[in-house]
């Protein structure tokens, strides 16, 4: 591991030096207080830490994620132990601590985020940690667990942190506010599941920590709603983005402006961009997990001074999908260290757009205004994709067990009802998981969606035994539309254990296109076998098999085709699952030649003139050429010429003469 910068705890002059080898689970742990009797209640500090990015991890490397997250479990131990705290279980990729001391708590949550990014783990798999610390009422079970109003408030804030942040509810900062090693930020009010009124809440730092360094700026809450234009009041999101203005970033010390440009970016959630002296990685530009829409200024930020007058809407440009330029306003900071971006209207959610900085925009001696040096060309490191929440995202609606009841019987599914019709293809083990107290993720079947698409059946493989257990609903979710759910969980005991019969024998499995205007006009193939067009209804399928489903795009008058879909999904025992396909529009061309000739589409070969009906993707623009027949190669010269298509569109590309040589 590499050896992170000094970050001394309040009352903790000399922590622990983090680069020490992450602990495993099974790693012995400085001692920690006892659990309280069993059914003792007592006001307690709650520590909730959960892994920002561990979903989309574990989907594509599963290997990095359990290595991560055993990591995490092991330096969690270590220092929570160390501050006096008990470790009281891990959920999946998060963890749950309790203190005697409010102070110690918080020592704690900062302990592990300064630990946190160094772990060997973590810098392969860029994940962050969010910790949020309540003061609330708790009561203990047999078992050591503990359960209640405080409990619920801790778990319930932690989304709301930065990433690589710490946030405090507002009875934590009330016995906090006066201490001088402290400093808080109000982030506002926030509806909290499960907490009948709104609470404020406080992101916490550690006073003394290094303010914001001269090579990176990004703009305060009160300086962007002091704009002439004034914005909704929404979560602000900016992007700080180090250009080097020639003369200015000579004169600088590059190791200390770095290093603390990484610390103060990790603590507002964006990721280092300095490694080893270069700029190493742009922080991007995204909405703050759980939900701020796209309607806010993007900032740009230099190292140097720029020449304000020469911040414009020609020198500084947005650009959309295509290339295509979007209406902006442009105004420089009066500091003249950063330009504000002003998109017109609302940006697209899950859109990539870009900055485009033209050599008109100069320094404030007229010279030009150099791209970083290091990986990556100023175009990628200049690019950001939007992610807000959009309105009326898809949410729970009820489950069965409810959230925090008892008594739950172990050997009936658990079933969770959304807010609107979901998409199936987004709930998977991935997405949808059932936590033991221990952490431990149980095998489940999953049934989607019921009649009204909006009700997902879990069934866990093995019943239930008897104890606490939490259904985790991760990113990625989406409903029908494509609109994503903000990440929730909800808890339940199960108190009875029923027997029950596993289910068993082969799943049924309906394909469905979207738009379904194009049904009529695809072609089915499962594992390789045609099973005719869309829709596809009740088709069984052997369980526990990744089966691969491929959709073909075709023409009545045509034996040409087109692949529009291709995805593998594996049913669990007696599953029912609807797929809805989300295809790759499509239409078809026709063309003839005075002469005959060989037609290619897009430098492939797709038949001889005359071309009837072939299958060519929508909304792209193609490249045709017909090119002569060997016996007329001598007097005619291949024609070539653009063409598009709309969804559906049998378009006419007419008699094509080819030219004379």
């Amino acid at each position: 591991m590499t050896e992170p910068p000094d970050a001394p705890q309040p009352d903790d002059p000399s922590p622990e030096d983090p680069t020490s080898e992450a602990l495993t689970p099974e790693d012995p742990t400085p001692e920690a207080p006892a659990s309280a009797p069993r059914g003792e209640r007592r006001l307690a500090a709650v520590l909730f830490a959960d892994v920002a990015g561990y979903t989309e991890l574990s989907s594509h490397d599963e290997d990095l994620a359990l290595s991560m997250i055993q990591a995490f479990q092991g330096i969690s131990r270590k220092l929570v132990g160390e501050k006096g705290g008990r470790v009281v279980k891990f959920l999946g990729d998060g963890m749950l601590a309790e203190f005697s001391s409010l102070d110690a708590a918080v020592n704690a949550a900062h302990a592990l985020q300064n630990s946190f990014p160094y772990l060997e783990e973590v810098k392969k798999s860029k994940v962050s940690l969010r910790v949020g610390v309540h003061l609330g009422d708790i009561a203990f079970s047999e078992d050591g667990d503990v359960y209640g109003s405080g409990v619920n408030v801790a778990s319930r804030i932690e989304c709301h942190a930065p990433l690589a942040g710490v946030v405090v509810s507002d009875s934590a900062y009330q016995q906090l506010r006066h201490r001088r090693h402290y400093e808080f930020s109000s982030i506002g009010e926030k509806d909290l599941k499960g907490v009948p009124d709104p609470m404020e809440l406080y992101v916490v730092l550690l006073a003394g920590q290094d303010p914001p360094a001269p090579a990176l700026r990004v703009p305060t809450r009160d300086r962007r709603l002091s704009n002439v234009k004034r914005r909704s009041r929404k979560p602000w999101i900016a992007v700080g983005v180090a250009l080097v203005a020639s003369a200015a970033a000579v004169a600088m010390d590059l190791g200390g402006i770095q290093a603390q440009a990484n610390q103060f970016l990790e603590g507002i959630g964006l990721p280092a961009v300095f490694t080893r002296g270069v700029f190493a990685q742009s922080p991007g530009y995204r909405a703050i997990e759980g939900g701020a829409a796209i309607d806010s200024d993007i900032s740009v930020g230099f190292s140097g001074l720029i020449n304000r007058a020469t911040a414009t809407s020609s020198s500084v440009q947005l650009l959309g999908p295509g290339g295509v330029l979007v209406p902006t306003e442009i105004s420089a900071s009066v500091d003249g260290l950063a330009v504000d971006i002003t998109p017109l209207s609302p940006l697209a959610y899950a859109t990539r757009y870009r900055v485009v900085l033209t050599g008109a925009l100069r320094s404030s001696s007229g010279g030009e205004i150099r791209p970083p040096r290091g990986p990556g060309s100023s175009e990628d490191l200049l690019s950001f994709l939007t992610q807000p929440v959009p309105p009326d995202p898809p949410v729970l609606a009820s489950t069965e067990p409810a959230d925090g009841s008892t008594g739950a019987d172990g050997a009936e599914p658990v079933v969770v009802t959304f807010s609107k019709p979901m998409n199936p293809l987004t709930l998977d083990s991935t997405t949808v998981m059932l936590i033991t107290a221990g952490g431990a993720q149980l095998a489940v079947g999953l049934t989607c969606c019921g009649d009204d698409d909006g009700t997902l059946r879990v069934d866990p493989v093995e019943p239930m035994a008897a104890g606490l257990y939490r259904v985790v609903l991760g990113d990625g979710i989406t409903d029908g539309g494509g609109l994503p759910m903000v990440a929730d969980t909800f808890g339940f005991r199960v108190g009875v254990v029923a027997r029950r019969v596993a289910p068993s024998g082969p799943g049924r499995l309906t394909i469905e296109v979207i738009p379904a205007s194009v049904a009529s006009r695809t072609i089915v193939f499962i594992d390789g076998d045609r099973v005719g067009p869309a829709p596809i209804r009740d088709r069984v399928v052997s369980e526990g098999v990744a089966h691969r489903i491929e959709i073909f795009g075709t023409s009545p008058v045509s034996i040409g085709t087109i692949r529009i879909y291709d995805a593998v999904q594996t049913l669990s025992p007696a599953q029912s699952l609807t797929m809805r396909a989300a295809v790759t529009p499509f239409g078809t061309i026709t063309i003839a030649s005075t002469s005959g000739g060989r037609v290619f589409v897009d430098r492939e070969e797709v038949g001889p003139a005359p071309l009837v009906s072939y299958p060519v993707t929508a909304g792209v623009v193609h490249t045709l050429e017909i090119r002569p027949l060997d016996a007329d190669a001598a007097t005619r010269a291949p024609y070539v010429a653009d063409f598009s298509v709309e969804l559906l569109e049998d378009k006419s590309l007419g008699r094509v003469e080819l030219p004379v040589r």
